[in-house]
């Protein structure tokens, strides 16, 4: 009974050095990726800035624009995913735009939804449906 009453705090000590070194160091900070994330899912940026949405016009129009051809991409896709440059995209025409925008927008129907995407990055900005 005493050797356990004086290895219980040396067990206890030893459990927490570890984790103190870690937390010292950068060996325990995330190694950028998501693991276990789904496919397509954006890399964590050092700023974290979120994906700006499309105008409410730009979502409007798409809504009510024919679905294009589909297009079946593995995995699910997410807002901020980039798409392949070989997907084919519909561009948005540009006097849907009420507002000064500095993106231009695209569409495509991709695993059965209608997603908008920017032209320039190849970026998911949104999926409706």
């Amino acid at each position: 009974m005493r050797i356990i009453r004086r290895l219980v705090p040396i067990v206890a000590l030893a459990a927490f050095i570890p984790a103190a070194a870690l937390a010292q160091s950068a060996a325990g900070a995330g190694a950028g990726g998501i693991i276990g994330g789904p496919v397509g899912a954006p890399e964590p940026s050092a700023t974290g800035s979120k994906i700006a949405p499309p105008p409410p016009n730009v979502v409007e129009y798409v809504t009510k624009a024919a679905a294009p051809a589909a297009i079946t991409m593995p995995g699910n896709l997410v807002v901020g995913a980039t798409l392949p440059k070989d997907v084919m995209l519909t561009q948005v025409p540009l006097d849907v735009y009420t507002e000064q925008s500095p993106a231009t927008f695209a569409y495509a129907n991709i695993n059965g939804h209608k997603v908008i995407v920017d032209n320039a990055t190849l970026k998911v900005v949104d999926i409706l449906g």
